[in-house]
């Protein structure tokens, strides 16, 4: 158990390393998703659902509902990128620490390296439905909190948080259904001997998700054509899920612009860490189903994580997933875990030699982190169609255009040929009209220099 001062600074530096999603807000990005979502919002938190998913399923209202709300407080997008990554950032710490507190055989002090993720940098601030992220710490948390001392208060965050979880993304089923499936074994009757929380419980998950599940039973899938999509690749992602926890296929974000150098091959280190880790998990299950002694936080833990794994390889196998590396969002917990609990016991083992491998691996990862974040600002972004140009260059386009009559614009920019509706969408949310007597111009959006930010040009 660490100390309280040790404690104290492994709590620092957590949040030292999640306040860096902080930075520079406006270069988030606002590509595909995002302007829809915020066009969804503006009907108010009473629009039904989400977007139509990539599977032929609706996701769920959650993010229409959480970004509705911060409208009807703010349409500064920059200040709710800020908002939604200070509570990604809080949600993730707080996971990691109870988690700590709930699995003995973890060392407190790796908790951080979680944080150096350029993945979960990227995901805290991209104003989409990747609120599976924190939503799935939390419940995964708290839940192993409850199997390790059962309270009721532990159960209503595993519960909501669960249900919000699946309104967020059907992806979250790979973590709820093992949860759901490790509660049902060991603690059903527990709750049945409390008829008031059982009742209680079952009312909020009944009010919050039935209008989403009678949604999915009436509404027709609509088809989607995958003849080249492999079954068998689909089955294999979640066992790479610790690339979250590496530098590598940052070249989906950052396109031609990413360039792999030491710092980001050290983090090759996280794939063999993964898969020792599932290897001790296993190890761990086995000794607590023969003693029930070792029944601890460890084992409940260890037996989720391997569980969510294979219930991930099963419907990303079935629905032939892998393509993106968000699919691995909701079990990114488990895929740390994994990390961490090889780290943990080979610090047990080899001490000091362990721990600095530790250390290099997590300096690694932050320089990554850190030269990335860099970049992007000083390039105002980028070209590469999951990232492209940054928000608050797009909010100056858009002000730009209030100065011309609306007419026909010629576009030059990637993402804005794809989704033209993302300045549209910034327009409606900032309320920018054309200023009276505006003249009207031969306008162009072009990009400015060699990076990713763009501007309107007008001609005579």
């Amino acid at each position: 158990m660490a100390s309280k001062r040790s404690t104290t600074m492994i709590a620092l530096a957590c949040v030292a390393l999640g306040a860096l999603s902080l930075l520079w807000p406006g270069d988030a990005p606002w590509i595909f998703d995002e302007p829809r979502f915020f066009h969804k919002a503006l009907q108010g938190i009473g629009a039904a659902f989400g977007l139509p998913g990539t599977r032929g399923f609706d996701m769920g209202p959650f993010a229409v509902w959480f970004y509705g709300v911060l409208l009807g407080l703010t349409r500064d997008l920059p200040l709710i990128v800020t908002i939604r990554a200070a509570l990604f950032a809080a949600a993730a710490i707080v996971s990691l620490l109870w988690l700590a507190r709930s699995c003995e055989d973890l060392r407190p002090a790796f908790a951080p390296l979680a944080l150096c993720s350029f993945y979960l940098f990227f995901y805290s601030r991209i104003l989409w439905d990747t609120f599976y992220f924190p939503l799935s710490a939390l419940c995964i948390a708290s839940y192993v909190s409850f199997c390790v001392k059962r309270e009721g208060w532990k159960l209503w965050i595993t519960t909501l948080a669960g249900v919000c979880l699946v309104l967020t993304h059907l992806m979250g089923l790979v973590v709820t259904l093992p949860i759901a499936a490790h509660f049902l074994w060991l603690h059903w009757r527990w709750l049945v001997e409390r008829p008031k929380l059982l009742c209680a419980l079952a009312a909020a998950k009944l009010a919050l998700i039935a209008p989403y599940a009678f949604h999915l039973i009436t509404t027709p899938r609509y088809s989607i054509d995958m003849p080249s999509y492999s079954a068998w690749k689909g089955f294999l992602f979640p066992l790479f899920g610790c690339r979250l926890f590496s530098a590598q296929g940052l070249d989906y974000f950052l396109g031609d612009q990413w360039k792999s150098g030491a710092a980001a091959a050290v983090t090759v280190v996280a794939y063999p860490l993964a898969w020792a880790g599932m290897a001790l998990c296993v190890r761990t299950l086995i000794e607590g189903i023969g003693d029930s002694k070792k029944c601890d936080g460890d084992f409940h833990m260890a037996g989720l994580a391997l569980a969510s794994l294979a219930t991930q390889c099963v419907v990303f196998g079935i629905m032939r997933a892998y393509e993106h590396p968000h699919y691995l969002g909701p079990g990114w917990l488990f895929s740390f875990y994994f990390i961490w609990t090889a780290l943990s016991e080979a610090s047990r083992r080899w001490g000091a030699w362990a721990d600095t491998l530790a250390g290099v691996y997590g300096v690694s990862l932050t320089a990554v982190l850190v030269g990335t974040i860099v970049t992007l600002h000083h390039d105002g972004g980028n070209r590469s169609m999951h990232y492209g140009e940054t928000l608050g260059n797009q909010i100056e386009v858009a002000r730009a255009l209030q100065a011309y009559t609306p007419g026909p614009i010629d576009i030059q920019v990637r993402h804005d040929q794809v989704v033209p509706e993302a300045l549209t969408t910034l327009m409606e949310v900032y309320g920018l009209k054309t200023e009276a007597g505006a003249p009207s111009r031969k306008l162009a959006i072009v990009y400015d220099g060699q990076g990713g930010r763009i501007k309107l040009v007008a001609r005579d």
